[in-house]
């Protein structure tokens, strides 16, 4: 059954290779060699107190009919993950497009939104774009919305608006790490070795992002997190056989180290075999879990909010207003529910 399902996904990813917008060796990875960090992030839109309330607007839609089903998809995540809507609409802009705004609170951490890389093609955008939105889930996100834009005289793109899940690291800008693998002889090669490369990634935690089969027969994968990756090249061995059992000591002993290993290959050079381990290594203090308390709401004091904690403590927070330069609208309700950082 696993090989069926393997075969199944070489024949998904190749009838939908992309074609991606410039040169893959340069542009995927921000124009950097294979393996180095990229110049690019994702950051939080949004660094609110923990629990307190945040205003997510949408990308924009040509129709309103897809922009109000957009908003039902982000009003059930939000639902889903236990937060709490406080109001939500759609509006036309001046150029004729529709953004919807939910404004919620209960969320450990802001949101984030990854823009991806341009595709010469709507399908190929909107396949990538399903691919990171269903990656981001798998790591305990709660994904907002995921769309593809195209503005007049540029390429489709998508973005995926996601809030993470809470960690050390869950309000801090990630930097982007991209990475083309070696180009195989056989597709259902590459295949493997992507999906052994995402797998190791979500071992250790880390987001994977955006990845794909492209020309060469080599896989591209994009993903976030602190830490850096580093390239290991063992000595030479005489025999293949050598040489690969030494490769696969290497990946297992680097795999109970916490590190994700990204790709390993066997090489001939000279008569001899060597092999190589490109891996990456999550930053101490900056991953893993943290402990979150929640506190709820007893009491509203003029303009204070007033939460007794799960430990017994008492936090005030102040009443919101929708507009600080607009003194004569109302409040905005207290959130029923905070999460502040700290020991539970």
């Amino acid at each position: 059954m696993n090989k069926i399902k393997n075969i199944l996904l070489v024949a998904v990813l190749l009838a939908a290779r992309p074609v991606l917008a410039g040169d893959i060796s340069a542009s995927w990875t921000g124009g950097l060699a294979p393996g180095q960090v990229a110049q690019a992030a994702v950051a939080p839109v949004s660094a609110p107190v923990p629990g307190a309330q945040q205003t997510f607007v949408s990308e924009p839609y040509l129709a309103f009919e897809d922009a109000a089903a957009a908003r039902v998809v982000c009003l059930e995540a939000v639902t889903a993950a236990g937060y709490i809507v406080n109001s939500s609409f759609i509006d036309r802009g001046a150029d004729g497009r529709c953004r919807f705004t939910v404004v919620f609170s209960g969320a450990a951490t802001g949101f984030s939104r990854y823009q991806g890389w341009p595709y010469q093609f709507r399908s190929d955008a909107e396949a990538a774009m399903d691919r990171t939105a269903e990656s981001l889930r798998r790591t305990g996100a709660v994904v907002l919305e995921a769309a593809v834009t195209q503005e007049q005289g540029k390429l489709p793109a998508f973005s995926v608006s996601y809030i993470r899940k809470p960690a050390a690291d869950a309000h801090a800008e990630l930097p982007v790490i991209g990475y083309q693998g070696v180009s195989h002889t056989w597709s259902s090669q590459a295949a493997a070795d992507l999906q052994a490369c995402i797998a190791s990634l979500r071992a250790v935690g880390v987001e994977v992002l955006e990845y794909d089969i492209v020309s060469g027969w080599s896989f591209v994968v994009r993903f976030a997190g602190f830490g850096q990756t580093h390239k290991l090249v063992s000595g030479r061995y005489a025999a293949k056989s050598e040489a690969e059992a030494a490769l696969a000591a290497k990946k297992l002993s680097l795999g109970e180290a916490k590190n994700a290993v990204i790709e390993g290959q066997v090489t001939k050079d000279d008569g001899s075999y060597t092999y190589m381990v490109v891996y990456f290594t999550p930053e101490p203090g900056k991953s893993g879990e943290v402990k979150i308390k929640a506190c709820r709401l007893t009491d509203m004091q003029k303009d204070t909010c007033v939460y007794k904690c799960g430990d017994g403590s008492v936090i005030e927070r102040p009443m919101q207003q929708p507009d600080p330069f607009n003194e004569n609208l109302p409040y905005i309700p207290c959130p029923q529910l905070i999460f502040p950082f700290g020991k539970a």
